[in-house]
């Protein structure tokens, strides 16, 4: 739960960084529902990248990972710019079902971001450090990590990768922008299919 909670708070700066006017006019003028919407379909995304990269489609399911991590990333950037904009308007209001929401959002994205990052593998660690055969395993075992507690296999594997980025941080910072980082592990695979 620490790595958690750690991830959530090097996400919120992450997304603090990138606050602009702009965003903030858009976020006022739209209403602040569609949260649910966001995170079922983020849901939905992780789901189907899910089941592609068990099927062997990573390319496909980095795809739906990198999608769902913007998708959660805008609705957590919305609904703390919208509690801070309430806050200074002095709205109380109940807040209990958007902070469920934006709990589930969070947890989401850290299992998301896991698994979008052992897939990525833009050091190609799991190469460099012979863990092939347990990268696949981990990978046929994506479905099945839904919670934290349920993750502890995916997220020991995803440490022992990359030991230095416990917290998450370099995961975050490398999608800010929401695209995918280069990756030696698919320039390594993408050469040597070109190989004669």
């Amino acid at each position: 739960m620490a790595l958690h909670r750690s991830r959530f708070f090097t996400g919120l700066l992450v997304v603090i960084g990138v606050t602009s006017t702009v965003m903030m006019m858009t976020f006022l003028h739209a209403p602040a529902m569609g949260a649910s919407e966001r995170l079922t379909t983020a849901s939905h995304l992780v789901e189907e990248g899910d089941r592609l990269a068990t099927d062997g489609r990573e390319r496909e399911a980095l795809e739906r990972f990198l999608a769902a991590h913007v998708t959660l990333q805008r609705l957590l950037f919305d609904s703390f710019v919208g509690a801070l904009y309430r806050s200074m308007q002095g709205e109380a209001g109940d807040e209990t079902p958007m902070s469920g929401e934006v709990a589930d959002a969070a947890t989401l994205r850290n299992l998301n971001l896991s698994k979008l990052w052992i897939v990525l593998d833009p050091d190609d660690r799991a190469f460099e450090l012979n863990l092939e055969r347990e990268r696949a395993q981990v990978i046929r075992q994506f479905p099945s990590f839904k919670t934290p507690e349920s993750a502890n296999g995916l997220e020991a594997f995803l440490h022992r990768l990359y030991p230095e980025d416990i917290s998450g941080e370099r995961q975050m910072n490398a999608l800010r922008d929401g695209t995918l980082p280069s990756s030696k592990r698919w320039e390594r695979l993408d050469h040597a299919q070109r190989a004669p």
